[in-house]
């Protein structure tokens, strides 16, 4: 523990909220679908804040739904594993049918059918969002949810921006998804050595600690990887390569998600929070140059 507090500096203990993650998770697959089909054509400004206004009333009010019952002390639906629909703050209620207002706008301008790939989208974030009872084992259920409402989420942000879903936007969509993914995996594996004090059952069920972590490294180099699946098929250029200038920076999670220092494995889950954003910028730019 000292060493960890002797390499420790400010990306160590960054102080950002922690809603900025859900802020991340929810904005970063349509800013870099935005960049897809700006990379085409320009792109109708109503259209771009309404996707941008869906992610994030959907985001804060999966948020909230997800944290009524613990914060404010309220009794769960043991079956379901749901708040009762009395218990549900109002103002979750409101995000939530806000997402559903603009999300039925933007498909009546566009096409009636991306209604159900929103609703697929939906229930993707759902299953991440659900409250599960303290005796209920999650696996990597959440994780694969997670990581297809991002996929969705920036498909159809193209889909609504451009009219149709290029073969760059299916790929480009693939590095929010799978930072989302390692980042919701980070988390489990940073609450692994509370879990059995609190009475928890592990979230990563079916892998070890050490599966767990390799599956983490592997979602991070598959967020590398997509400027060399763009790239390769002649699609665009170098401007593409743009988020591996902050590959280095991925070292503070890998190295702060083993420390034994509580704060270290908080920060190691914000530090990628960070750049779960300004990588899906830098994609989005790449892709608008190229």
């Amino acid at each position: 523990m000292r060493a960890d507090r002797g390499r420790s500096s400010r990306w160590d203990r960054p102080h950002w909220p922690p809603q900025a993650g859900l802020l991340a998770s929810a904005v970063a697959p349509v800013v870099v679908g935005t960049g897809v089909a700006t990379h085409f054509s320009l792109v109708p400004f109503g259209r771009s804040l309404g996707a941008l206004g869906v992610a994030l009333a959907l985001g804060l009010g999966l948020e909230g739904l997800r944290r009524s019952p613990g914060d404010q002390g309220l009794t769960r639906v043991q079956v379901l594993g749901w708040p009762a629909l009395r218990q549900i703050p109002r103002s979750t209620v409101a995000w939530l049918a806000g997402a559903g207002v603009l999300g039925v706008w933007l498909a009546a301008t566009t096409a009636w059918w991306l209604l159900a790939l929103g609703a697929l989208g939906c229930a993707a974030a759902l299953v991440v969002a659900r409250p599960s009872a303290p005796t209920h084992v999650r696996g990597l259920e959440p994780l694969v949810a997670l990581a297809a409402a991002e996929l969705l989420a920036g498909w159809g942000t193209v889909l609504v921006e451009l009219g149709r879903l290029p073969w760059l936007g299916l790929v480009a969509a693939i590095l929010p998804a799978s930072l989302a993914a390692a980042i919701w995996l980070l988390a489990r594996i940073r609450d692994l050595p509370t879990d059995p004090g609190a009475g928890r059952l592990s979230s990563v069920a079916g892998l070890s600690e050490k599966g767990s972590r390799t599956l983490f490294r592997g979602l991070l180099v598959l967020s590398l990887a997509v400027p060399l699946l763009i790239t390769v098929p002649g699609l665009d250029g170098a401007e593409c390569f743009l988020p591996w200038l902050l590959a280095p920076l991925a070292e503070g999670p890998l190295r702060n998600s083993s420390s034994a220092d509580p704060a270290l494995r908080v920060g190691a889950v914000r530090q990628l929070q960070l750049l779960l954003s300004a990588s899906s910028v830098l994609l989005a730019v790449g892709v608008w140059a190229g």
